[in-house]
């Protein structure tokens, strides 16, 4: 449970209330997770915070259901966390760009080149969470192997 800071609430609840629906009383483990990741955050919400101390499963759906509705807004901590994967992203990506366009072979005198890099590893210091959840709202795309490609709006 290293990095509590970069975990998503949003995913940590999925695991919990999965893991209970699937056989009862056995995601013990991911209800601590879950509860560890709420309180790292600090987050006032007493719902919430009583739903993942009885371990309510359908409460817990219920609010997973609205924020990916779009009728709730995701907690804070998630979407400040978010935000900043994404602009972590984009500073990745505009610098794999630059560096590409700046390579030896393109004379002083030329109108330079454009970049064709479209597709990225991700940076490391958000897991892959983070990243699965910016797909899902479709900010950025997988395209595969571990590359991801902006979505420009």
């Amino acid at each position: 449970m290293a990095d509590l800071d970069n975990r998503l609430l949003c995913k940590r609840l999925r695991s919990a209330v999965e893991a209970d629906l699937q056989s009862a009383g056995s995601g013990d483990e991911y209800w601590a997770e879950a509860s560890a990741v709420f309180e790292a955050h600090s987050w006032e919400d007493d719902d919430l915070e009583l739903a993942i101390m009885e371990k309510d499963a359908d409460a817990i759906a219920k609010r997973l259901q609205e924020w990916e509705s779009g009728r709730q807004p995701y907690a804070p901590s998630d979407r400040v966390i978010l935000k900043r994967g994404l602009k972590a992203f984009r500073k990745r990506l505009k610098s794999h760009q630059l560096d590409d366009e700046s390579s030896l072979g393109v004379g002083p005198f030329s109108s330079g080149r454009q970049s064709s890099i479209a597709a990225i590893q991700p940076p490391p210091q958000y897991p892959q969470e983070v990243w699965d959840e910016l797909c899902r709202l479709g900010r950025i795309n997988h395209d595969g192997q571990g590359l991801y490609a902006l979505i420009e709006s």
